[in-house]
């Protein structure tokens, strides 16, 4: 190793115990910004914790509707804590409706045929400036599928063995919790 290689290894050294000190004085970091990862009186941070004592943040849980939940675009363009994904969907093939005008679409638990995955309490549809949370509710009455000759009832058997299910009415955006973005100095 050179003399050059050695002095600068030094004063790298010395540069960055100057730094570690300067910034471990009291008081140097807010107590309010020194931890990322806050609960606050209904968003709870949910972790990974792993048999060797590590931790990963997995995300924020919303203890009042009891759901895991992500900041994002809500249908009244402001930013909320919505429910997260949506194991619901169509069946693949044409879809089925709970109404004899085709309107209301009827949903499908996540799995393949005969499977019924567990089902999520909220599902979102996502609109060009936000997104609409709805309440999935089990669905018993006829099914209707649309034709060349309008909509027309539907055998039970187009269900493919899972559990149909109806959006009903979008909750009020009001009732996820309000999120603003903030970029620290």
């Amino acid at each position: 190793m050179r003399i050059n290689d050695v002095i600068r290894l030094f004063c790298g050294s010395v540069a960055v115990y100057v730094v570690v000190a300067a910034c471990s004085g009291k008081g140097s970091v807010s107590s309010a910004s020194a931890d990322d990862n806050q609960n606050g009186s209904r968003l709870k941070v949910q972790r990974y914790v792993g048999s060797d004592g590590s931790s990963f943040t997995a995300g924020l849980y919303d203890s009042q509707l009891g759901t895991p939940c992500s900041y994002g675009a809500a249908s009244d363009g402001s930013i909320r804590c919505l429910p997260m994904g949506s194991p619901y969907g169509p069946l693949a093939g044409a879809p089925l409706f709970a109404d004899s005008a085709c309107t209301e679409y009827v949903v499908f638990s996540g799995g393949g045929a005969g499977q019924n995955c567990s089902v999520a309490k909220y599902t979102l549809t996502t609109l060009s400036c936000g997104s609409d949370v709805y309440q999935p509710t089990v669905y018993t009455g006829s099914l209707y599928a649309r034709n060349p000759t309008g909509c027309v009832a539907a055998p039970s058997s187009d269900t493919k063995g899972q559990t149909p299910y109806v959006l009903g009415t979008a909750l009020p955006p009001s009732t996820f919790v309000a999120g603003t973005l903030t970029t620290d100095s």
